[in-house]
């Protein structure tokens, strides 16, 4: 770490601007209930268009058309009675860059009986699925922000590298459509009731059709967010009915070399509680994953790392892959703040590859 602090206090008087691109366009969803052949669940015409009409209200808000008649151009497909039971994704799409992708739903096995159970688990699985292929992962489902990991004691502070130093009491976790069970504690009772997407879920969405990408470049970026316009999609819950503000930052990166840094800067105000994220591993179709480190520091000397629940801000690896995430890190004061990426500290050979950042502030 001390040498780190060494280079960062070098590096901090200049700062670059990179260049910035943004791309948008509807994402087109086939619903597909008859290629699946692994499930036996019988979707008759009204339970398809039951399906349809819970998963459009779940995108509402958001440039996502669903369909059951295979369109033309690009669209993403979901399959049901595809799969293991439950469900899965091609991919974590961050920023829905394959508008192309694939998701397969089988609730058969599941124990559910009724065709209103039946509807409900599948909408609900098949937009939790596609969710993936939005880019949002499990973790997305904590709720409210603020409140640390879910409150039902999944994951563990534990999964976390090193272990997760803030609170687990975000209680509304598995009211969430990017919830499950062993991810963070729902249950299939979760899925026969009504659910929506997170603040956290549609902070990702809105950003995969606001948000604008940076490209890291020596010797330092310097982040600009967008403020995004984040539709809030909380139907009972703390936030329910609120405004939201959101500042959220987007860049890409490369490590080419073992011992090397990005290191990118950001202002920030006096009592922000920013999520950022190192996206490698999750987004390994488009990049050569590496194992990723990330530290928040203070832009001016002496450089320390901010103070993370009571500990040095940063981490190694968050619960599912090798990427990394800090949570509602807490901004101390108004002014600059750093952030720099590198591989791990753990692997005895030079790790490198290609990543995306993503921090945001509601």
């Amino acid at each position: 770490m001390k040498n780190i602090l060494i280079k960062l206090a070098s590096i901090l008087t200049v700062t670059c601007f990179a260049g910035i691109t943004t791309a948008h366009a509807t994402q087109v969803v086939l619903l597909d209930f008859d290629s699946g052949t692994d499930g036996a669940i019988v979707y008759l015409g009204a339970m398809r268009d039951q399906i349809e009409a819970l998963m459009e209200g779940h995108y509402a808000d958001f440039d996502v058309s669903m369909t059951q008649t295979p369109p033309g151009g690009s669209f993403s497909t979901v399959t049901f009675n595809s799969g293991v039971a439950g469900g899965l994704a091609e991919q974590i799409d961050f920023r829905n860059v394959d508008a192309n992708d694939t998701a397969v739903v089988n609730i058969d096995g599941l124990g559910l009986v009724s065709d209103a159970d039946i509807v409900s688990a599948s909408a609900i699985v098949g937009s939790h699925e596609l969710g993936h292929l939005q880019g949002m992962r499990h973790g997305d489902s904590f709720g409210p922000i603020g409140l640390g990991r879910s409150s039902t004691g999944t994951p563990a502070a534990g999964a976390y590298d090193p272990a997760y130093p803030g609170p687990a009491t975000a209680d509304e976790t598995t009211d969430h459509i990017m919830a499950s069970p062993d991810s963070v504690g729902s249950t299939i009772a979760d899925i026969t009731t009504p659910s929506w997407f997170s603040e956290r879920s549609a902070i990702k969405l809105s950003n995969n059709e606001q948000g604008t990408l940076q490209n890291h470049s020596a010797p330092a970026t310097f982040l600009f967010p967008d403020e995004l316009v984040v539709p809030n999609t909380i139907v009972s819950g703390d936030n329910a009915g609120e405004l939201f503000a959101v500042k959220a930052f987007t860049a890409a990166g490369n490590i080419s070399a073992g011992g090397e840094s990005d290191l990118f800067v950001f202002d920030g105000l006096a009592g922000e509680r920013y999520s950022i994220e190192v996206i490698s591993q999750a987004i390994d179709q488009r990049v050569t994953e590496f194992d990723t480190l990330l530290i928040a520091l203070d832009a001016n000397p002496p450089n320390d790392p901010l103070n993370y629940y009571g500990v040095d801000s940063f981490n190694d690896d968050e619960f599912e892959t090798t990427d990394s995430i800090l949570i509602d890190l807490v901004i101390p004061a108004d002014g600059s703040y750093a952030l720099l990426v590198r591989e791990t500290f753990a692997v005895a050979e030079p790790s490198t590859g290609g990543y995306e950042l993503f921090g945001y502030t509601l």
